[in-house]
């Protein structure tokens, strides 16, 4: 038909049947054309994807890497996800990983424990710490805690103080210890003591301690310097005592961070001989609150003079105390270790300390520094220059900005 032809006819009827004309096979063909047939061609712009016939299961116009195309045919079940490449598939098994971190409970195992998986906690926090755990939470109940030679390095969270009890943190070693409670006091520590293998002489490691609540005492003197014998006169030197750093800490019982006392020289009844001098005391220096609730002991280490006119006069100062709040239920130990040695500075913007000693030197005194100091009793400071305070109290008497 020609295009002139075409040209002339007029509009069908819409929604009705009719003849249409094409080529088939390269000869002009008349096609007979249903109702139906003429209203969905008359739509073709619109056609809604749900009323076309079923499809089946050939795949060919499934999507690919390279081109948009259809879903490919579900597989029934709740498990499966569709992958990039086009199949399903189970999803990929493995644990959550988190780095040296642990979880230790009461129902933990230490043959199954992993770091880093909360679902495989720990029994015990040194088969966690073993296992390189640097980070522990710890769940309800009492635990053993850690004990070993060399330095301890960990950060904790418990339960709440109530809730959570570990019962010591040693090392054997006198190695340094660094805890930090990012719970905030959230569980109560029994214990923290260096102790020693018994070489002699072996000073503390630092002790630093952040947020930290401890139920009994911390113990971290120096060693003991080793006794003179037949062999070896002289003593041996005692070693430092810890120097305590970190924020709000809370010690229930007694804080020891004094310098070990020096070896006992050898009296073979007539060579001379001496001891080596006690450790230096360990400083404080804490920001915030530290709450001792009997003694805190920065005190040299003591000297055991010499025998037959044995000279010792290796003398250890003590340690300072630098403190924003300072609470002390009983005795402040500050003393020097002999009359040219320094008894340690109390320097604390509130302090309240019911019996400070400065002894162990006549010519030194140690200096108290601070906004309101309450001590009630004072004991071995003779001078009052070295008082440096306002709104204070010493011995229930005033005493002003000198």
């Amino acid at each position: 038909m020609s295009d002139k032809t075409l040209a002339s006819l007029t509009a069908a009827t819409p929604g009705t049947g009719g003849l249409i004309y094409g080529t088939q096979g390269g000869a002009d063909r008349k096609f007979t054309l249903t109702a139906a047939g003429a209203a969905l061609m008359e739509a073709a712009d619109a056609i809604k994807l749900d009323e076309l016939a079923a499809p089946t299961d050939v795949t060919t116009l499934n999507a690919t890497t390279s081109a948009h195309g259809l879903l490919p045919k579900l597989g029934g079940g709740t498990t499966n996800f569709l992958r990039a490449d086009g199949n399903w598939a189970a999803p990929g098994g493995g644990s959550i990983n988190l780095p040296l971190r642990a979880w230790v409970e009461s129902t933990g195992n230490d043959g199954t424990g992993t770091v880093g998986d909360p679902g495989k906690p720990f029994l015990t926090m040194l088969a966690a710490y073993t296992a390189g755990a640097r980070m522990m939470h710890l769940g309800a109940g009492t635990f053993a805690g850690i004990t070993k030679t060399g330095t301890i390095d960990l950060t904790y969270i418990g339960h709440g103080r109530d809730k959570t009890t570990v019962t010591t943190i040693t090392s054997t070693t006198g190695g340094a210890i660094s805890l930090r409670d990012v719970g905030y006091k959230s569980a109560t520590l029994g214990s923290i003591t260096l102790s020693y293998a018994g070489t002699g002489g072996t000073s503390a490691g630092a002790l630093t301690l952040h947020h930290v609540l401890v139920s009994g005492n911390v113990t971290a003197s120096g060693e003991q310097g080793l006794n003179g014998n037949s062999e070896s006169l002289d003593g041996g030197p005692g070693g430092n005592g810890a120097a305590l750093t970190g924020a709000e800490i809370e010690i229930g019982g007694s804080c020891h961070l004094s310098g070990g006392n020096d070896g006992v020289p050898y009296d073979d009844g007539s060579t001379a001989a001496a001891g080596g001098g006690g450790g230096y005391g360990g400083s404080v220096s804490v920001s915030g609150r530290l709450r001792v609730g009997t003694t805190l002991n920065t005190s040299a280490g003591f000297n055991a003079g010499g025998v037959n006119n044995g000279n010792n006069d290796t003398l250890k100062n003590a340690g300072s105390v630098d403190v924003d709040d300072l609470y002390v239920g009983n005795h402040l130990l500050m003393c020097a270790a002999g009359d040219s040695s320094f008894p340690g500075d109390l320097s604390a913007r509130k302090a309240f300390v019911n019996h400070a000693d400065f002894s162990g030197s006549v010519s030194n005194n140690g200096h108290i520094t601070g906004t309101l100091i309450v001590i009630n009793t004072l004991e071995n400071m003779s001078a009052p220059e070295t008082y440096t305070l306002l709104l204070s109290h010493i011995n229930g008497t005033a005493v002003g900005t000198s």
